[in-house]
């Protein structure tokens, strides 16, 4: 027989050999502070920034420089905090700001502070509220008068309600005023409009309705104008709007005397100058201040609409220069002397007019902005809008639909009205003005979204480019404040910071949070197909998103960007992270089936071969439900998820994606989870809730969702955290009973063959951590009170359901966990793998063969990670460095994967498997995450029969028998020895190589 055979060693002492296992550091830069929420207070720039590493959401002032760019804290010490679920925390009070604030970190005692950027400046104004509890502070409105600076506003002090409070910026000042409703209902005053030196507003009382009211900061001047519509009924409705002239006020507002339609009124702040100008002029709106005139509309049958009243009695008809029959004016917008709006005409065409105080403050001219027949500006309330510039100028959109907008800018003339040449029709955001120059978002020609900046109507130019060597990404606008544009952006480096320009060239202002921290949540949720591993990842500019790898350094990239740039206006921050700007998508599941990656995040649920972007199978509000996870099951060729109470299918496109149905009929949009989907025999099972049975096991067959056993008749109890496993054809589920506490059930889908395996009492917790053993036991983490938390297992009768093993002798509770495999127990060979505590030696890892003998623990352990592969069990290791290992069935089988942060830890987490491949996380000392991959080898291999694989690996030794067949290259690696022992054949053609190395993996080779 003749047989080609090549024998290579190479011989490498262990430290040598060749490999790289970082695969991805996921965050470089060092963390953000996303500033945000900021005003200008006399040209100092107040705002939000966070601090990751001690959660701190504090305020912040800056003169544009690193030095003028300081952190508001108190002569104590005490860093005031803001309130980041409202962008309503600085309000400017002259030279000071007034700061809705508490006194420390998730303390909700938000009450109202003021500061002038120093220690001695910045102090409570007054803890209106009990201690711990927030005051409701809203409406704050700022008046001046005699030379001094109030603040009206609505606060809550516990007893009386929402009320009217004032403060002249000193705690004595800051006081209640009156006690409009009494009691503790509230009055809820808004509104704030100042007349002369005092203020009106607008109040609710049991007598009188919702009301416009008068204060002067006295409860003596504090008094009802009048009572406009008599009775408890409200004259102020949704438009209501105080416009002040001089010593004179108009409102819109509703009397009773014709239904469903308001009036013009005219007051001086008494109840002899308050009185209605007419119901010739019905549904007056849009009152505006223009050239010493109240500006309003009206809704006319025929004619025009466009009225002005000054110190007259008597409204003046806006007269026009268009032959119009018939027209309507809206959206009035002063811009310096200028003042435009929009012109509707009764044939539905809509163009732009305007009124110059300088040419006649009396006749509104036509700017033809499309011929067109139609009417071209915005539905969108939003989009439909004249936004003025500080010499007298607007831009404006045109378009019905996003992405489909327009730009404009108009100086008041036809010539001078025209789209900016070089954008497109897209989506717009974040517009700010900044004298006359203009910042927005919007999407390019590829539907990338970019921050653009335009002057006076120029081609708008990007405003990273204005300054390339700052390399900026991500823009978003501020605010102006004193001669300076303010906006935060993303750098390589610095993360999300502040920086400043002058629409010509930008300028970094600070690095506020210099410290490195990295999301939590990284790689903790992954999913693999042929194309790929796919994993969660925050690289601090896109947030936390689905990220791609191979294994290699160079095929590892983000995969999709479900959450992208920019995130909503509308966006506030979650109570427990400040990640803002990078606005991550927040993800319920990963899941694999046919080769198809299946999403599922808190906004939809999307599909994706992994090589092509995901496509949208799903959109709905409830899936942003909190409460217990929603999740996916497939069976019978299909997809199955849960939004809440609902069941879901899909086949994998938009059309196929579609409801099953409720659990309760009765109750379609209830907030009772679905949870545990399991498929078993071409059936879903699944626990639910119903107002009948509830708790209770239900099943799908493809035609309707039915019960499967009341096994607890009546309403028992809702359990979020009911856990389910499927063991050969069995369903294992958790429930409670009032009368017997948690409980251990078994089904295999019929009322006959449902039934109790074990109640564990009402003290302590259910059981968990379900784990199928080999599809014939079931393992788990169970309570009772004569032997606390320990590994129980079952066979699926009453008699095979017991203990495995007090691990922690008597009551004590070793609580045999595990966090990696979906929160299930590691399964490798013929044993179970999870950590558990013991009296001497704390928490260690396990394993057991599930029986009393066979638990025993095989080595100290960091955290609550074990997972099990083809090689062994890997886990961090719980010696004086925490690093990444792997074991079998001995303490001495422990292998050492890598020292990755030498004379320190790297403390990883989240092990997964792929392709051969071992994957995990770490974090460096200063709080940077990477993810590293090994070879997945067992210690040692012994091999025999025909080759069927082209190469084996092993740690220490591989002893080999095969037979080689024809045409077959065979490689075997070992990092001691390797021996061919009796029976070793290399057929005709064949071509085998021996070397000595390592199991190593580099993820710097292509």
């Amino acid at each position: 027989m003749k047989a080609l055979l090549i024998i290579v060693f190479s011989l490498f002492i262990s430290a040598g050999f060749a490999q790289t296992s970082l695969l991805t550091e996921i965050k470089s830069s060092t963390q953000s502070s996303y500033p945000r929420y900021g005003v200008d207070v006399n040209g100092t720039y107040y705002f939000v920034a966070g601090m990751a590493n001690s959660p701190d959401y504090g305020f912040w002032k800056s003169d544009g420089t690193p030095g003028g760019t300081t952190k508001i804290i108190t002569t104590t010490g005490t860093r005031p905090q803001a309130n980041i679920r409202t962008k309503e925390n600085i309000i400017p009070f002259g030279n000071k700001a007034l700061l809705i604030a508490s006194d420390y970190y998730n303390n909700l005692n938000f009450e109202l502070w003021i500061t002038d950027g120093t220690p001695a400046g910045t102090f409570l104004l007054k803890d209106i509220n009990t201690p711990g509890r927030a005051s409701d502070i809203k409406n704050v409105k700022v008046v001046s008068g005699k030379g001094a600076l109030k603040a009206f506003f609505s606060a809550n002090n516990g007893t009386l309600g929402e009320e009217l409070w004032v403060t002249d910026g000193t705690p004595d000042g800051t006081k209640l005023v009156k006690d409009i409703y009494p009691g503790s209902n509230s009055s809820l005053p808004s509104d704030f409009v100042q007349l002369q030196d005092k203020v009106l507003f607008s109040a609710t009382e049991p007598t009188h309705g919702r009301e416009l009211w008068i204060t002067d900061g006295t409860e003596a001047g504090t008094e009802l104008v009048k009572d406009i519509y008599p009775g408890s009924n409200s004259s102020f409705v949704n438009n209501s709007k105080i416009v002040v002239n001089d010593n004179t006020a108009f409102v819109n507002l509703k009397d009773g005397t014709l239904v469903n339609t308001t009036i013009l009124v005219r007051t001086a702040g008494t109840f002899n100058t308050t009185f209605s100008i007419g119901s010739s002029f019905a549904n007056p709106d849009n009152l505006t201040l223009f050239n010493g005139k109240v500006y309003f509309t009206t809704s006319p049958s025929s004619g025009g609409n466009l009225y002005y009243i000054d110190n007259n009695s008597i409204p003046v008809t806006i007269a026009n220069d268009f032959t119009y029959y018939s027209w309507r004016a809206e959206n009035l917008t002063v811009s310096n002397d200028k003042l435009f709006l929009l012109i509707n005409n009764s044939g539905g065409q809509t163009n732009l007019g305007v009124i110059e105080s300088s040419v006649d403050s009396e006749i509104a001219h036509l700017i033809q902005v499309t011929g067109a027949n139609i009417d071209p500006f915005p539905t969108n309330p939003e989009k439909r809008k004249l936004i003025p510039t500080s010499n007298g100028n607007i831009y404006f959109f045109t378009g019905q639909t996003s992405p489909g907008y327009r730009l404009w800018f108009s100086n008041g003339t036809q010539q001078g009205t025209t789209n900016i040449l070089n954008l497109w029709f897209g989506n717009y955001s974040y517009v700010r003005t900044f004298n006359n120059k203009l910042f927005f978002i919007t999407n390019d020609i590829e539907g990338k979204n970019q921050c653009y900046v335009t002057d006076n109507g120029s081609d708008a130019v990007l405003v990273k480019n204005l300054t390339p060597d700052l390399n900026i990404d991500n823009v978003y606008p501020l605010v102006q404040s004193g001669d300076w544009f303010y906006f935060s952006a993303y750098n390589p480096a610095t993360g999300y910071e502040l920086y400043k320009s002058n629409g010509i060239t930008n300028t970094f202002v600070k690095d506020i949070d210099v410290t490195y921290k990295s999301n939590d949540y990284n790689f903790s949720k992954t999913v693999s197909n042929s194309n790929g591993l796919f994993f969660l990842a925050d690289d601090g500019k896109n947030g936390l998103e689905l990220w791609k790898t191979n294994g290699k350094q160079v095929g590892t990239s983000l995969f999709s960007d479900l959450n992208s740039y920019p995130m909503p206006e509308t966006t506030i921050a979650q109570e427990d992270a400040f990640d803002y700007y990078s606005n991550s998508s927040k993800f319920w599941d990963l899941y694999e089936f046919n080769d198809q990656i299946y999403i599922m995040t808190y906004k939809g649920i999307w599909i994706t071969n992994g090589i092509y972007p995901p496509i949208q199978l799903y959109e709905g509000p409830r899936l942003s439900q909190l409460g217990y996870s929603n999740k996916f099951e497939a069976a019978n060729g299909l997809v199955y998820f849960n939004v809440v109470n609902e069941l879901w299918q899909t086949a994998g496109s938009p059309e196929s994606t579609t409801k099953v149905g409720v659990v309760d009929n009765t109750r379609p949009n209830d907030s009772y989870y679905i949870r545990g989907l399991r498929a078993i025999n071409h059936k879903l099972y699944f626990i639910g809730y119903s107002t009948m049975y509830g708790d209770e096991v239900y099943k799908y067959d493809g035609g309707n969702i039915s019960l499967v056993k009341d096994a607890i008749p009546g309403q028992n109890m809702y359990i979020f955290s009911s856990e389910t496993e499927v063991v050969g054809n069995s369903f294992y589920y958790t429930k409670f009973s009032s009368a017997e506490g948690c409980q251990l059930y078994v089904t295999d889908g019929t009322e006959a063959n449902t039934r109790l395996l074990h109640s564990f009492g009402t003290a302590g917790s259910c059981p968990s951590y379900l784990t199928n053993f080999k599809d014939s036991l079931l393992v788990f983490q169970a309570y009772d009170s004569e032997n606390g938390s320990e590994l129980w297992k079952s066979d699926g009768t009453v008699a095979g359901t017991k203990l495995v093993k007090d691990i922690y002798p008597g009551t004590g509770s070793g609580s045999p966990i595990n966090y990696a495999n979906k929160i299930k127990y590691a399964v490798f060979e013929d044993d179970v793998y999870f950590l558990a505590s013991t009296p001497a030696n704390g928490r260690q890892l396990f394993k057991s063969d599930l029986t009393p003998e066979g638990t025993i623990p095989l080595s100290d352990i960091t955290n609550i990670y074990a997972y099990a592969a083809r090689g062994g069990v890997y886990f961090a290791d719980g010696g004086s460095d925490s690093e990444p290992v792997k074991i079998e069935s001995t303490s001495a089988s422990k292998r050492l994967l890598a020292n990755i942060v030498p004379n320190g830890h790297s403390l990883p987490q989240y092990f997964v498997g792929h392709n051969g491949l071992i994957f995990t996380r770490i974090a460096l000392p200063n709080g940077t995450h990477q993810i590293h991959v090994f070879k997945d080898c067992k210690n040692n291999a012994i091999l025999a029969g025909d080759i069927n694989y082209l190469y084996t690996q092993a740690y220490d030794t591989i002893k080999s028998s095969n037979t080689i067949t024809a045409d077959k290259s065979y490689k075997l690696i070992a990092g001691k020895s390797i021996e061919l022992t009796s029976g070793f054949v290399a057929d005709s053609n064949s071509i085998f190589e021996a070397k000595i190395e390592a199991c190593v993996h580099s993820t710097t080779d292509n």
